[in-house]
């Protein structure tokens, strides 16, 4: 499906439209009303299609965590999730540490974040086990554990030699 030029917005108002494809990252309703209306919610649209979300809340003055990052299905592989963490990365203060979670199983998931910048911080065993009422399958790979991966953003003045190093066009 062809799309012309995608741009980054932070969503205001009504989050409830975007439910259907905050889900496909996180397939618990409960989980993601949890976490729906905090923080920061990023949409890359092309026109007015919508093609994936972003969404990131604050953990305390220095840190932030990405709750879900969702791409439609029909845009993959097009750079649209790398640019949402561009954007999240460009919104966040200098210094900031950025937190990202998901399974350690799906590995393709943890090279996209690898690739994006992130390094592995730690583990939670049986997270998904013990958080969600349902097993979590992510394309028919069983979810057990929560593998946390952290990226800590440049300090001021280091910005362009950073975002320049990791690829990254802001």
């Amino acid at each position: 499906m062809e799309i012309s030029a995608v741009r980054i917005c932070e969503q205001a108002g009504s989050r409830e439209d975007l439910l259907a494809l905050l889900l496909q990252a996180d397939p618990d309703r409960a989980m993601v009303e949890r976490y729906l209306h905090d923080g920061r919610l990023l949409v890359a649209r092309s026109d007015e299609q919508v093609l994936g979300v972003l969404l990131m809340v604050p953990l305390d003055a220095n840190g932030w965590e990405i709750k879900n990052l969702s791409v439609d299905a029909r845009y993959w592989r097009r750079g649209i999730g790398r640019t949402l963490i561009q954007a999240a990365c460009a919104k966040l203060p200098a210094g900031t540490i950025l937190y990202v979670g998901t399974a350690p199983e799906v590995g393709w998931i943890v090279q996209f974040y690898q690739s994006c910048g992130f390094a592995k911080s730690y583990t939670v065993k049986g997270f998904f086990l013990d958080h969600y009422p349902q097993p979590v399958y992510d394309n028919g790979i069983h979810c057990k554990d929560m593998l946390y991966l952290r990226m800590q953003l440049p300090n001021q003045g280091d910005e362009n030699r950073y975002f320049a190093a990791q690829n990254y066009r802001i």
